[in-house]
């Protein structure tokens, strides 16, 4: 039997365990760091005149759409590459079909296996170009984006000072590469209208192409197929992580609501990976009194178009809630503190309603001290309710271009 002694004894050990373990991948990872330094390389006849890095996760991505239109029509499609990840592949190529995209392989896991496949790409791929000037659209960059940033051959890196909202430490890298150029992060502006990650975007573009971008709205706009609405609510109730979730009872509010009052039926929309789960949580809907039937969305190109096609979207802060505002959809997104006003909210009109409960512990970077997260979980069904029939009665809006 175990005494206490003896398990504080197993517990110092495991730890001293997994701080070795650590230890020996910061120091890994400092060589390795130190070894993309050291070969970093450049191109004196570059292939293209601008290239620009935005591998990120696809709602992410859908922020970027209007700054990467601004660049690339300033500085002509035929001088322009893209590098973007897996998984906005297809949004890229819908929204920038005339320009040259690189799928970047997935940078995480272990530092030395991201090097490995950045090789890869640069040796073997038409990455080896070169660029002479690299924008760097992502203002949240991990250790790995930063090495990504240096192997790709550049005469110079253009880049918004790293955000500290995110603590990542790699011990003995202790200065991180912040770009060739380096360009000053916005003050914080609650009452912008527009999220920081935006004007991270604007305050790159006027520093690198002056005062002429000065004003410029890049707030993005998403096109879909024209066809017609169908009387459906689209709900995406899940996050990237579990503390972002809808609570069941106040999708089911809304369910009940849409059906019986504006004349709507629901779908979830969920991805080919996860039916199971989206099926389940119809399931706990149904016990609830709601219905709500399961549409699976293939692809990002069919995710755009489901939204576009839906009278409504109800979402947590996820892709979902940045395709509908870019594509000026009526939208209520219950969005948390964690990292609220980094990415969200924002809107193309007042058909998009982010409803949040302000709560002492905003902005905790997502480490929740609370059972639950209060700041979702505290938005009450009525209030979604509400917000729903306000922005389904919004005039609608003006036709827009993509990229516009």
């Amino acid at each position: 039997m175990r005494t206490d002694a003896g398990a504080a004894v197993v517990s110092r050990l495991h730890n001293h365990g997994a701080i070795e373990v650590m230890r020996k991948a910061a120091i890994l990872n400092w060589i390795i760091y130190r070894a993309v330094q050291l070969g970093r390389r450049s191109r004196r006849v570059p292939r293209w005149r601008i290239g620009i890095y935005k591998v990120d996760r696809l709602g992410d991505f859908v922020l970027s759409i209007g700054a990467i239109g601004a660049i690339v029509e300033a500085a002509g499609e035929e001088n322009c590459v893209l590098f973007h990840s897996p998984v906005s592949s297809r949004i890229a190529r819908r929204e920038f079909p005339g320009i040259v995209r690189i799928e970047v392989p997935p940078l995480d896991g272990k530092l030395w296996v991201t090097r490995r496949r950045l090789h890869r790409l640069v040796a073997h791929g038409h990455a080896s170009g070169g660029v002479g000037q690299l924008l760097c659209l992502r203002h949240f960059r991990t250790l790995f984006d930063e090495v990504a940033l240096q192997m790709i051959p550049a005469s110079s890196v253009w880049c918004v000072r790293n955000s500290k909202a995110f603590s990542l430490d790699y011990e003995l890298v202790r200065r991180r590469f912040e770009g060739d150029v380096e360009v000053d992060r916005p003050v914080p502006d609650p009452g912008s209208g527009t999220c920081e990650d935006l004007r991270c975007h604007e305050r790159l573009l006027r520093a690198w192409a002056g005062d002429s971008f000065a004003g410029r709205d890049i707030r993005p706009r998403v096109e879909a197929a024209s066809s017609p609405r169908n009387r459906v609510l689209a709900i995406a109730p899940f996050g990237s992580d579990k503390l972002r979730d809808l609570p069941a009872r106040s999708v089911a509010a809304c369910v009940i609501h849409a059906q019986a009052a504006l004349g709507l039926d629901s779908v979830l929309l969920s991805p080919p990976d996860a039916i199971p789960r989206y099926e389940a949580f119809a399931r706990q809907l149904a016990g609830q009194g709601a219905t709500a039937g399961v549409q699976v969305t293939q692809t990002s190109d069919d995710l755009v178009d489901a939204i576009a096609a839906s009278a409504a979207v109800l979402t947590t802060e996820t892709a979902t809630a940045h395709i509908a505002t870019a594509l000026d959809r009526p939208m209520v997104c219950v969005i948390g503190g964690g990292h609220y006003g980094l990415f969200a909210p924002w809107s193309r009109s007042i058909r998009q309603a982010w409803l949040t409960l302000r709560v002492p512990c905003f902005h905790c970077n997502w480490q929740c001290p609370h059972p639950e997260p209060y700041c979702i979980t505290g938005v009450r069904a009525e209030q979604l309710v509400q917000a729903l029939e306000r922005v389904l009665g919004a005039p609608s809006p003006v036709p827009i271009q993509a990229n516009a």
